[in-house]
């Protein structure tokens, strides 16, 4: 019964493996946890728009890319605040404007985005 040990053993290697995924997306979900908690308490003890800028990091959280317009949008805030918010989370290095635009800027949670990315490459480029 050759093919019965052939089965087990591929069994305990797949097995391993969705152990070893399971491990690293805990491992993620946790550090991301701690991430948010960090930043919320660096926002809170050193911007002087606190409660604005937790607003717009709610929504980070959410989304890790976002416009200045979005954010005026979907907070409700004024784009003069919207963008001094933005200058505070990246003096902070929460966020990073990521286009090197002067309109239209996007902007990305930096260190959220590294623990997504984390164990990902990109796919080589066909042609």
């Amino acid at each position: 019964m050759r093919e019965h040990g052939a089965w087990e053993a591929w069994l305990d290697f797949f097995l391993a493996g969705v152990a070893d995924t399971a491990n690293q997306a805990f491992d993620a979900a946790t550090r991301i946890v701690e991430l948010f908690k960090e930043d919320r308490e660096n926002v809170t003890a050193n911007s002087d728009r606190a409660g604005s800028a937790l607003r717009v990091h709610d929504l980070f959280q959410q989304n890790p890319f976002l416009s200045a317009n979005q954010l005026v949008q979907r907070t409700g805030l004024s784009a003069p605040t919207v963008n001094a918010v933005l200058a505070d989370l990246e003096r902070l290095g929460v966020v990073e404007e990521i286009t090197g635009k002067k309109r239209g800027r996007v902007f990305g949670y930096r260190r959220y985005l590294a623990i997504l990315s984390e164990g990902t490459a990109p796919l080589p480029a066909v042609g």
